[in-house]
């Protein structure tokens, strides 16, 4: 995520602490007005592994960073953690800078592949259902709570051809709309698929008539990313 000032900010996975979240100044050195060496390995509340998988910025230089996490390296779940400028985390963020998601009906878990933040600074997580294996979004709002006017539960699973299937990055349009790729199984082959919502969650019917598209070559077709 770049900054303005053009500052770099950056987000990852340190096998010291799983996360990892720093910023680069525009010379290429560590920024040291951020947490005073220009990283920071962040633990995540009673998870063992937190890699990164995410980033935003807002023009403030506040920072948010999607996570996937696991106690046991088997069962993921989503996470999100806010940072202030100057590295510290957000305590008005879900009251401690941090925030999970988790579909308890659905173990072993979900995982987290990309984040977004919509026009109004809700944060978008997606991912796939590892049990389900669907298209699986999050939506939070700036707070960090859990947005229940998405979906009625924050959530939104996509099912494509009730294969195994997965669900990878996407984006939210100028007009708030959602968009999700991915990979669909259809009688073991893999397609291309695309899937777009509404603002409030549910698939919108006016794309491909039921809010999915795929494309099939008789090969090997994945969705890898959309912008």
């Amino acid at each position: 995520a770049i900054q303005t000032n053009g500052t770099i900010a950056f987000a990852g996975f340190s096998a010291i602490a799983a996360t990892l979240v720093g910023r680069y100044a525009t010379d290429g050195t560590l920024d040291t007005s951020f947490f005073t060496v220009g990283y920071i390995n962040p633990a995540f509340p009673d998870q063992a592994i937190a890699p990164s998988l995410g980033i935003v910025m807002d023009s403030g230089g506040e920072l948010v960073v999607g996570e996937g996490l696991s106690t046991d390296g088997a069962q993921f779940q989503y996470g999100v953690q806010k940072f202030l400028s100057d590295g510290i985390l957000d305590t008005a963020f879900h009251t401690d800078g941090s925030a999970t998601s988790f579909i308890t009906d659905f173990a072993p878990g979900q995982m987290q592949t990309r984040l977004s933040r919509d026009r109004e600074g809700r944060l978008l997580t997606f991912g796939y259902s590892d049990q389900e294996t669907d298209f699986l979004v999050y939506r939070y709002l700036s707070n960090g709570e859990l947005d229940t006017s998405f979906d009625t539960d924050a959530r939104q699973l996509t099912d494509i051809f009730g294969e195994e299937e997965s669900g990878g990055r996407g984006v939210v349009t100028a007009n708030d709309k959602t968009v999700q790729t991915g990979v669909g199984i259809e009688d073991t082959d893999p397609d291309a698929a695309l899937v777009r919502l509404r603002n409030d969650g549910s698939l919108d019917t006016a794309f491909h008539s039921d809010g999915k598209a795929t494309l099939g070559l008789d090969n090997v077709e994945m969705g890898l990313a959309v912008g």
